[in-house]
């Protein structure tokens, strides 16, 4: 079997969480040998109830705070947009910036890599916004 090689910006997560095996739902092992194709890395960056909701946030403000990215997303927890953040962060879509000002000043913006999902993101919401009104 040909392996496939996944080429993506500097990471140290993705490719650690995509080999480590987990029990599914149904108890069964996923496959041990079953090669990793780019669309599982790329839907197991995203996964997760809030990053595309961050994303969003982030690429159409172009950066943000961390107490306005709180408030802007309801029902997040601080806790759990900390967590989201630093996985974003190390699979390379948000950056972290430190200003030079009295008190603590810190930004996420999205990488170039991270803008460029921003039409991804449009056409998403685009197919949301047509979704029929008879179903829920």
């Amino acid at each position: 079997m040909k392996k496939i090689e996944v080429i993506l910006p500097p990471s140290r997560i993705v490719a650690s969480n995509l080999l480590k095996t987990r029990r599914r739902r149904s108890g069964t092992e996923p496959a041990r040998n079953a090669p990793i194709t780019k669309s599982h890395v790329s839907l197991k960056i995203l996964e997760g109830r809030w990053k595309l909701a961050i994303l969003v946030h982030l690429c159409s403000s172009g950066s943000m705070r961390f107490s306005e990215l709180a408030r802007s997303i309801p029902g997040i927890s601080k806790r759990m947009l900390t967590q989201q953040l630093k996985q974003l962060q190390a699979d390379g879509l948000v950056s972290r910036h430190c200003k030079d000002v009295p008190g603590l000043h810190i930004e996420y913006r999205p990488t170039d890599w991270g803008q460029a999902i921003e039409p991804i993101l449009s056409a998403l919401l685009d197919w949301a916004d047509k979704k029929p009104a008879d179903r829920t």
